[in-house]
């Protein structure tokens, strides 16, 4: 699949240590990056909202099991917010944009931004010139 998606352009020249939610790893065919995110977050929403929730817990099954559904929910919610966030990047950032338009192969600063937050205290740990180091391709 990996070999189909290079020929046909659609795989983004990212590292591997990019590959975190959510940012996408390859172009989609017949949505762009806006309408697709957007769409996405219509699902989970519909997923997450209040109503299926109370139905989930009020379903005749074990606790446990019902306060899995719960987490799960809540779960989704903060997933949802993360591609919220990335949809508002999106729309704002033209690095961002014209990295997943294929415009340019240089990978924008905000994708650094959110892989040194999820590092934390070991972001300097991984420099750029390592990150850009472990290509595959």
């Amino acid at each position: 699949m990996r070999a189909a998606l290079q020929q046909e352009q659609r795989l983004l020249p990212l590292p591997p240590c990019y590959y975190v939610d959510p940012f996408p790893t390859y172009r989609f065919k017949n949505y762009g990056m806006e309408e697709f995110f957007k769409h996405l977050i219509a699902i989970f929403r519909e997923a997450a909202n209040a109503k299926m929730a109370v139905r989930r817990m009020l379903e005749p099954i074990s606790l446990p099991i019902r306060l899995s559904f719960f987490v799960r929910t809540l779960q989704l919610r903060r997933h949802i917010r993360l591609l919220e966030r990335f949809s508002r990047v999106l729309a704002e950032d033209k690095a961002v944009v014209s990295f997943n338009n294929s415009d340019t192969n240089t990978i924008p600063p905000y994708y650094d931004w959110v892989l040194d937050k999820r590092l934390g205290r070991y972001a300097g740990l991984l420099l750029r010139q390592d990150r850009d180091a472990m290509a595959v391709d």
